[in-house]
């Protein structure tokens, strides 16, 4: 796989969801590197995953976010059951948001300000198997202890 400024990991060790974590400065070739890692991980997995895309408050998006965001999402993984940006920069949030509702029949995409905020949706919203079974486990200790 070729290296790529992004890295592209599973979240947590969690091998139902992806993180994409982006440095402040990419191009779109490092995000299309980044995504040909994803598909392998997933094509290797063979299981749904969620996808979370991690950004700085201080990132720089190159230029056609709306062009690449089309192309991104007309070839998106068939195991991608979501995407997530987590990002409380505004107008990273207002590009995504607007590049949802532009490109809904594709793929729905959320933002979420915080990981933590991100887990919580995939775990309420069945996402994430691993970790919705975490909290169940966690929760019947508090109920037993």
């Amino acid at each position: 796989m070729p290296v790529s400024a992004i890295k592209t990991d599973y979240y947590r060790s969690y091998r139902d969801v992806i993180a994409y974590h982006f440095p402040d400065h990419w191009t779109w070739g490092d995000f299309w590197d980044a995504k040909a890692r994803s598909d392998a991980m997933q094509d290797a997995n063979g299981i749904p995953v969620a996808v979370l895309m991690i950004v700085s408050d201080q990132i720089h998006l190159p230029d056609g976010a709306i062009a690449e965001a089309r192309a991104l999402l007309s070839h998106k993984h068939p195991l991608s059951n979501t995407v997530i940006v987590v990002s409380q920069n505004p107008l990273i949030n207002a590009t995504v948001k607007m590049i949802s509702v532009l490109f809904a029949r594709y793929s729905r995409i959320y933002v979420r300000h915080t990981a933590e905020e991100a887990e919580e949706f995939m775990r309420t919203r069945g996402f994430m198997k691993a970790l919705r079974e975490d909290a169940d486990e966690r929760e019947g200790a508090l109920r037993t202890g």
